[in-house]
């Protein structure tokens, strides 16, 4: 009789990430559990839909836990007589994955739309219990994407589950020769293992009421390779289809317009002339702190609060053409003005199609940076490199959710309503 197959090692053919954006909330959307596997595949928007949903494009992922005890000792001996955990364990969430329409940051509960606060529902997470994740880990050898999960034996694969997630860190980065990628960051409740994929207890936990929730359940759905966005094919009627493959160097444009006093930039107008710097690359860091709230007679935090404002700051780095001629750095510090930036960034096929023009048809995903300010520009000159080197730091500040006047706004071409109500050829009318 041929031995039972098991998992000999983890590769990054075998697993996927996933989410549900609310923590202790059911993960059906009117249900409980599923029993019988029959809400498992449900699209999320459906009536008992699936609310774990899949993210793409995985770079790299880790995760764990450090227990802070504290030593008991006494008098008359040297060895500890007992430690102890007077707070909650640090867990841990990092990942990675590569740019592509705003899908995987509007599946991690960003605000897609390009009009708000891309973090304001972060924001406001002192209302809920944070959100979940999954890692699906499946059999040695086999690709999980594009396949059920239900043709192979349930007992092959295994789920990592991290409970109580608060978003801790958004960071975006783009350079010359690498593809475009965002990394997120998270503080989490608890870590738990599971076998099998269907019908399993959820891993968080209800800080308020000081228990965990095993009468919810989640399942993982069937995986699809690519990012997909809902299209409208008659009066009420919406079907899915794939979106970009992903964004690339060539595909990206940033307006910065003239914040800077002694390296001449891109135009507001986006236009490059003779003269300008050559942006290289950037980078984007969205940090966000929490406050641990703690009371006698609870063994876990009873909320964790985000604490801002929060400054997000933007670096650029390019090379130099050009100074700028006749300015001041004792004017600029009497320049009262804010400034706006943008980038853009194109599906890579369709780029000769957008004549420099910034408009959100022609986009894949857009960063719009508002009320921001030149914190540094420094030059670097060296008789090993031909080229003269700019470096730009701007930051600008996320005061609340409801602040429209500055920070990070982001507009994803899969953005879409969740439940769309009056529809016009694939869009929603405002």
């Amino acid at each position: 009789m041929r031995p039972k197959q098991s998992n000999h090692r983890n590769t990054y053919q075998n697993q996927l990430l996933y989410t549900s954006i609310d923590a202790t909330g059911y993960h059906f959307a009117n249900s409980k559990e599923d029993p019988v596997g029959s809400l498992r595949n449900l699209n999320h928007f459906e009536q008992n839909g699936n609310q774990v949903r899949q993210l793409h494009r995985i770079q790299n992922i880790d995760y764990g836990f450090n227990i802070n005890r504290v030593n008991i000792n006494t008098f008359g001996q040297a060895a500890r007589v007992d430690s102890a955990t007077l707070e909650t364990p640090d867990v841990f969430l990092n990942f990675e994955y590569l740019l592509a329409d705003g899908y995987n940051e509007g599946v991690c509960g960003f605000v897609t739309d390009g009009k708000a606060q891309c973090i304001s529902k972060h924001l406001m997470r002192h209302m809920d219990l944070g959100q979940n994740f999954f890692l699906l880990v499946g059999p040695d050898g086999h690709d999980i994407i594009g396949k059920p999960l239900d043709s192979i034996d349930s007992d092959l694969y295994s789920v990592v589950g991290l409970g109580n997630c608060f978003l801790n860190q958004y960071a975006v980065t783009a350079s010359i020769g690498e593809l475009p990628r965002a990394r997120l960051s998270y503080e989490a409740y608890n870590v738990r293992s599971y076998k099998g994929f269907q019908n399993l207890p959820i891993p968080s936990v209800n800080m308020y009421e000081n228990i965990i929730c095993p009468d919810i359940k989640f399942s993982i759905p069937d995986t699809f390779e690519s990012f997909t966005y809902p299209k409208l094919i008659g009066l009420n009627d919406i079907a899915f289809e794939n979106s970009s493959r992903g964004i690339t160097p060539s595909s990206i444009r940033m307006h910065i317009g003239e914040p800077t006093l002694i390296s001449q930039q891109i135009g507001s107008d986006g236009i490059f002339r003779d003269g300008d710097a050559l942006i290289q690359g950037f980078s984007i860091n969205v940090p966000l702190a929490n406050t641990r709230l703690k009371t006698l007679g609870k063994k876990y935090e009873i909320a964790r609060l985000p604490k801002y404002p929060s400054l997000i700051t933007i670096k650029i780095n390019a090379i130099l053409s050009e100074l700028k001629k006749n300015v001041s750095l004792y004017d600029m510090l009497c320049d009262k003005n804010k400034h706006d930036l943008k980038i853009t960034m194109h599906d890579p096929c369709a780029l000769e199609a957008c004549d420099n023009r910034l408009l959100q048809q022609d986009a894949q995903i857009v960063f719009e940076l508002k009320g921001a300010v030149l914190v540094s520009e420094g030059l670097e000159h060296s008789v090993n490199d031909p080229h003269r080197l700019v470096e730009l730091e701007f930051n600008c500040q996320i005061s609340g959710p409801e602040d429209n006047k500055s920070g990070l706004f982001i507009y994803g071409k899969s953005f879409f309503p969740d439940f769309p109500k009056i529809l016009a050829w694939g869009h929603p009318l405002i």
